[in-house]
């Protein structure tokens, strides 16, 4: 669950980051991070979102 759970938190950080990213502030990005973070604590999360990012996911 740990490891699906935080999995979760980076495919929608990345999503958030990659729709901010074109705007290329700093500012912004902080802020849809703060707001996806919270989101992410208020709502389940929805497994067609990571499916979305899932082929455009930066290996480690």
């Amino acid at each position: 669950m740990k490891l699906i759970y935080r999995k979760a938190i980076y495919y929608r950080f990345e999503l958030c980051f990659l729709t901010e990213i074109t705007i290329s502030s700093l500012i912004d990005n902080a802020l849809c991070f703060l707001l996806c973070s919270r989101q992410l604590l208020n709502s389940t999360l929805t497994p067609v979102g990571i499916h979305l990012l899932a082929p455009i996911k930066k290996t480690d």
